[in-house]
C-alpha cells in the first residue's frame, strides 16, 4: 500500500516538473515572439518563470533522491570492506537527513517571514518561493528516514 502511494507521489512530482518546464518554455517563447514581432512582452513572465524554476529545481531534487541519482563519488566507498561500506552509506544518509532537517527549519522560517511580502510585479507572496525548499526538504526527510530504517532492518535480518 505504501509503495503504491510512493509511486503515485513520484509520478505526480515528475509530471509537475514536466508541467513547470513546459510552462516556462512556453512563456519564454511567447515573450520572444511578442518582443520581436509586436515590440511588447508579458511583464509578469520573468518573475513567474523564476519562481517556477525554483520549484522545478526542488521537485527535481526529490526525484533524484527517489531514484538514487544524486551526484556522488563512491570510488573510495566501493573499495572499502562490506561492513565499512554499509556504515559509510548509513552515515551519508544520516548527514543528508541532518541537512534536510536544517533546510526544513530555514525553509519554514523564511516561508512564514515572506508570506506577507508580495513580489513586485506578480504580487505573489514571496513565501511561496521558500515553500518549495520546505516541501522538498520534508519529503526528502521522509524518504531518507525510510531508507535508514530499511538499512537497519536489513542489517538486523542479516545478523539473525
Amino acid at each position: 500500500m505504501l509503495s503504491k502511494i510512493m509511486k503515485m507521489a513520484d509520478g505526480l512530482i515528475k509530471w509537475a516538473s514536466i508541467a513547470l518546464l513546459g510552462t516556462m518554455t512556453f512563456l519564454v517563447f511567447l515573450n520572444v515572439v511578442l518582443r520581436y514581432l509586436f515590440n511588447s512582452s508579458i511583464i509578469v513572465s520573468e518573475e513567474v518563470g523564476r519562481y517556477m524554476f525554483v520549484w522545478m529545481t526542488f521537485l527535481g531534487s526529490i526525484v533524484a533522491l527517489s531514484e538514487n541519482s544524486h551526484i556522488k563519488v563512491d570510488i573510495l566507498v566501493d573499495r572499502l570492506p562490506p561492513g565499512a561500506r554499509k556504515c559509510t552509506r548509513l552515515s551519508v544518509d544520516l548527514l543528508m537527513l541532518l541537512c534536510c532537517v536544517l533546510l526544513s527549519i530555514g525553509g519554514w522560517r523564511q516561508t512564514i517571514i515572506n508570506m506577507a511580502n508580495p513580489a513586485p510585479v506578480s504580487h505573489v507572496p514571496i513565501g511561496l518561493v521558500y515553500l518549495a525548499g520546505l516541501v522538498a526538504s520534508v519529503v526528502m526527510s521522509g524518504m531518507l528516514v525510510g531508507r535508514i530504517v530499511r538499512k537497519i532492518a536489513d542489517w538486523k535480518e542479516a545478523a539473525a
